[in-house]
């Protein structure tokens, strides 16, 4: 038996030497004599082709004239033998199926591979089409390699764009961390749980992660009221705005944390300042790592886990984000808005009395000490002057030093069951007792007087 490709390889030189006469007559097969060898030069054969049965879809139109007709139209052609073929097999058809164009993509006589592409690849046969859906810097891996029916049926399908599966599912298929993430967390961003695309791009982005956005932009699309004030608030949070933005507090997905935070609040905000951080404009932000020491009392807030409480987390018309006035000096002249997110849990009245036995438990008998600390028009000490704001190692939140200037000034406060001792770095050393007042307690001098 001579073997097929030396048939064809002697058509083929035929054909070079002398393109033969088109026959005037009917004839019984085509690809011989050197006139359409090259129409079965195919790894593959269809089977008609294979067994010269050109007939099977070719009908003459006038033998006399060599010329020729289909003997059926459009997808009737291939449905005469691959029945069901043509059926609808979805709610969604691809176009040149639903137009009946199956030579848009499969060569009826033959081809490299079974399925009869026109295309050396099923990604090269999706791009002659597809081309723009490769665009980006970041490229899905199916779509990088080429796998287009990893995720899209070829004819139909009963979901958009093709898809074998409906929106999240699809997606779940390959990515099933994410899936189980989703299953088993407590809170699910909507986006995930339903739709991946409402996020990220399918194929191709040039942002990380698919992303069909960078990630403020992309947030601020359903959250504009967050995202309007992280660009325009007077200080802002550089964790919002920078990198990752949203993200670097936020899980995209699910969580097990209020907020669709990574960690519970605390974690989340020590993982940035657990260590003094310098702003661009060179104002340090003092590290809160206190909070993580073994046996420190929390302030309230803290203890509730609710830096809420006191910090607008996303931008704010405040120092260090705080949601109301809070001062950042040793000394104040007295004025109840200096104060004021201290008396957002706190009665004011801690300070507007200058005697009294049940506004605080800070007196010398009845004499009201935070009055005589605060409440003065030169040198009032500010709530920060005696108090540790996140947490300290006794629950009065006294430190053993707070910041003056460049120096550490100490307080070293003793607690007692009915009072205490301050031998600090303000005054001479007081003892004040709610019970047995004290005699001679001396107002504070200046640091050091």
């Amino acid at each position: 038996m001579i073997p097929r490709a030396a048939i064809l390889l002697a058509l083929a030189a035929g054909a070079a030497v002398a393109q033969p006469e088109a026959p005037r007559t009917r004839v019984r097969d085509c690809t011989t004599g050197g006139c359409h060898a090259q129409t079965i030069d195919h790894e593959v054969l269809h089977a008609p082709a294979a067994i010269s049965s050109c007939d099977s879809c070719h009908a003459y139109a006038d033998p006399s004239s060599h010329s020729f007709t289909l003997k059926r139209e459009g997808a009737d052609l291939c449905t005469f033998c691959h029945l069901g073929a043509g059926t609808q097999l979805g709610m969604v058809g691809h176009k040149p199926f639903d137009e009946g164009n199956c030579t848009g993509c499969h060569d009826p006589h033959g081809s490299h591979d079974t399925n009869f592409l026109k295309a050396d690849t099923q990604a090269g046969l999706c791009m002659r089409c597809h081309a723009d859906v490769r665009t980006g810097t970041h490229v899905h891996t199916p779509a990088a390699d080429g796998e287009c029916l990893g995720c899209h049926e070829a004819h139909g399908a009963e979901h958009r764009g093709l898809l074998t599966r409906d929106g999240s599912a699809m997606c779940y298929t390959c990515h099933a961390d994410t899936r189980d993430l989703v299953v088993n967390a407590t809170m699910v961003h909507a986006p995930a749980g339903r739709d991946c695309l409402a996020c990220h791009a399918a194929h191709a982005s040039d942002h990380a992660n698919h992303l069909s956005n960078e990630p403020l932009e992309l947030c601020s699309s359903c959250h504009p009221g967050p995202a309007m004030t992280a660009r325009h608030a007077k200080v802002t949070h550089s964790a919002v705005l920078d990198g990752r933005a949203c993200l670097n507090c936020h899980q995209p997905h699910a969580s097990n944390h209020e907020g669709m935070l990574h960690l519970d609040p605390i974690a989340s905000c020590l993982a940035c300042h657990s260590t003094p951080i310098t702003r661009a404009d060179g104002r340090v932000v003092a590290a809160v790592s206190e909070i993580a020491s073994e046996g420190a009392v929390m302030h309230g807030p803290v203890r509730k886990q609710l830096c809420t409480g006191c910090h607008e987390l996303h931008g704010s018309a405040h120092e260090d984000l705080l949601v109301a006035n809070y001062s950042s000096n040793f000394y104040e002249p007295f004025k109840l808005e200096h104060y004021a997110l201290c008396f957002e849990c706190h009665a004011k009245e801690l300070v507007l009395t200058s005697d009294s036995t049940i506004e605080t438990n800070f007196r010398n008998g009845s004499q009201n000490l935070h009055f005589v600390h605060v409440n003065r028009e030169e040198q009032g000490r500010a709530c920060r002057s005696c108090h540790a704001t996140h947490a300290s190692m006794n629950r009065l939140h006294v430190p053993q030093s707070v910041p003056y200037g460049s120096w550490n000034l100490p307080l070293n406060f003793k607690m007692t069951e009915t009072g205490g001792r301050c031998d600090s770095g303000c005054h001479r050393p007081a003892t004040y007792d709610r019970i047995a007042p004290t005699i001679g307690i001396e107002e504070p001098d200046q640091p050091g007087g």
